[in-house]
Order: C-alpha cells, then structure tokens, then sequence
C-alpha cells in the first residue's frame, strides 16, 4: 500500500464541483481524486440540471458507466438511444461516442467510473468489450457476498460487459447486517454511500458515513461496515481490478 494514501471520507457536502469539458449546466464531484493514489479507477457524481447536457464525447481506452440516482435522462452511446431511471446502469464501452441529458423538468444524478483515471494511461485497443448496455437492479438477481451478513449485492458491471478494469455493486445491508472485516490484495475499493448511516472500518480507524459520502479504501486494507439507526445502509461498491481480473 506504500504507493496509496490511508482510508478517507470525501463528503460531496464539502467538495467543490466544476462543469466538465462538453457539459452544460452540469455539476461534476471528484469522489475518488488523485491523492487517494488511485491508479486503475475514479468515481464522480454528476447532477445535469434541466436544460443542460453531457454532450457526446469519447474516452479511447477507458471504460465507463453511469449508474442513475435520481432523475430520468436520455442517453445516447455510438447512436443507440437509451431511456435511463432511477437503478439503471449503463455499461460504456471504451471510445464509444456517449452523452446523457435530463428528462421530466428534473436534475438528472448519477454516479460516473472512469477507468482508467483521467491521469493513468489509457487501456490497449481490443475487441473484446461488450456493446453499450443497460443493467437495471429492478431487473437483476442479488447475492449475500462471502463475510457479509443480511446483505444483498446487485453486479450493476458484470464480467460479460469485458470490462476488465473495475465492476461495480450496489449493496444493501439490512439492520443487523453486516459486511464483516475482508481484504482485497492488489484491488482499488470505495463504498459511496447512496441512504442510511454506516459505521466503517479500515485499518482499526472508525468512520461515520452519511449519504453523499465516499469511503476510499486502498489496496489490502482490511475494511467493514455496518448500518446504525434501524435503516438500510445502501452504496455503491468500485472494485478495481474486476475480481475476474488477474493481477
């Protein structure tokens, strides 16, 4: 982990946000920066306000979702139009042409991986990537992950994309759950915590997570949490390298 800064909170209630290039009337959140040490994944949250738009754009080399939070959008990837709701995630696939924009008169928000990071160097070109997709969690079957208790996990990226350099989960732990102490060697992690309140640990430190907060975790560390309040604790789970990805 010598190359990784220790666990972190970034709390979107204090992160300043910038329009991103070929956006309009948009706001975009660093959740997973630079200094984390990052080297194979950023998360953002993106909040497009009606009347604006992600334009259509290319990342070569990167793969790419949006998972929806709240808000309806159009979506469009290399000319195939998707309509995105609330638990839609829409797989993107390395320098497919894609763009979003709201729909309904509300802010569309929605959480963004790009990986590699802006700051890494891109992937290889290959065909082995699944076209663009839309994985919706109303639609998806949930498993308990090993060392969790009361807990279901939605793939929101699934190995069949080819998506070889992160997948992401929504996770549900119940009241009286938990998901209990791991590690993952070699594998980028963050909770980003969608409702509900988390007691969080990494390393023997204690966090509190509230809604809108996202928990870096580097490589290795060992890392758990459980809800607090009687609620649900819901996030979305990047892990980097995907599983089925060798290291």
């Amino acid at each position: 982990m010598s190359d990784y800064a220790k666990a972190q909170v970034f709390k979107m209630s204090e992160l300043p946000s910038s329009c991103p290039a070929k956006h309009i009337d948009t706001e975009a959140f660093v959740l997973i920066p630079k200094e984390t040490g990052a080297k194979h994944y950023t998360l953002f949250c993106t909040e497009v306000h009606p009347g604006g738009e992600a334009e259509l754009d290319t990342h070569p080399g990167r793969e790419h979702c949006y998972f929806v939070l709240s808000g309806v959008g159009d979506a469009e990837v290399d000319g195939e139009k998707f309509r995105l709701r609330v638990g839609d995630c829409l797989w993107i696939p390395p320098g497919a042409e894609h763009g979003v924009k709201p729909v309904g008169g509300q802010t569309l928000r929605f959480a963004v991986v790009v990986s590699p990071p802006p700051w890494s160097d891109p992937l290889p070109e290959s065909n082995d990537y699944a076209p663009a997709k839309v994985f919706s969690m109303e639609e998806l079957p949930s498993a308990c992950p090993p060392k969790h208790i009361d807990t279901d996990a939605f793939v929101l990226i699934p190995k069949e994309t080819g998506a070889k350099h992160y997948t992401l989960f929504c996770t549900e732990v119940r009241p009286g759950g938990e998901a209990e102490l791991d590690t993952h060697p070699g594998r980028e992690h963050c909770y980003f915590i969608l409702s509900g309140t988390g007691d969080a640990e990494v390393e023997g430190e204690k966090f509190l997570l509230n809604p809108g907060d996202c928990l870096w975790i580097p490589p290795g560390a060992a890392h758990g949490v459980k809800p607090v309040g009687g609620q649900t604790l819901r996030f979305a789970v990047v892990v980097s390298p995907a599983p089925w990805t060798e290291l």
